[in-house]
């Protein structure tokens, strides 16, 4: 799409965010809540209560809480279009951006493919890094997206036929 040269470096450190951790709350209360009015014995609402309860650790595990060795501390995105990704032990290492990247305006969500075949995910949301940052990876991912997906990837984006409906055409003379 353009010049190696032309897109500056991003490099996005990411902390978790407390607009996303409080939305997860809410609605982990909510389901609570919903599960404790049911009409169901005491010993099945328990039961349903403890799988609720295991999800919402993993959720606040997942979204920054707690997070594990795995979970992505740092991305990086050069001038050549080439991802460097550091999780919290320190490790660093390239990864293909997969398509399933999703660009909303207070929401990123990236998938990344590792060079072992690793697939690793983070969820940005406008609170969680740098305000100029998220800007300039959305507007990067939104005007470079294709150059940055792998090249499996590309291929497979950029060679779908899209099937259209033939327009509608009218006859003449119908008597109307």
């Amino acid at each position: 799409m353009s010049s190696p040269g032309f897109f500056a470096p991003i490099v996005i450190d990411s902390a978790p965010s407390p607009r996303l951790l409080a939305a997860a709350g809410a609605l982990s209360g909510l389901a609570a809540v919903a599960v404790a009015l049911l009409s169901l014995p005491v010993s099945a609402r328990a039961v349903l209560l403890l799988l609720l309860a295991a999800c919402v650790y993993e959720l606040f595990r997942t979204l920054g809480l707690r997070p594990s060795r795995r979970a992505l501390r740092r991305i990086e995105l050069n001038a050549a279009n080439q991802w460097r990704l550091t999780d919290r032990a320190g490790r660093v290492f390239a990864a293909t951006l997969l398509p399933g990247t999703r660009i909303g305006v207070s929401l990123v969500a990236l998938r990344w493919r590792d060079e072992r075949g690793c697939r690793h995910a983070l969820l940005l949301a406008a609170d969680s890094a740098d305000r100029e940052a998220l800007r300039r990876l959305r507007v990067r991912l939104r005007f470079a997206g294709a150059d940055l997906l792998d090249s499996r990837s590309r291929n497979w984006i950029t060679n779908r036929v899209k099937r259209r409906k033939p327009p509608r055409t009218f006859r003449s003379g119908t008597g109307l």
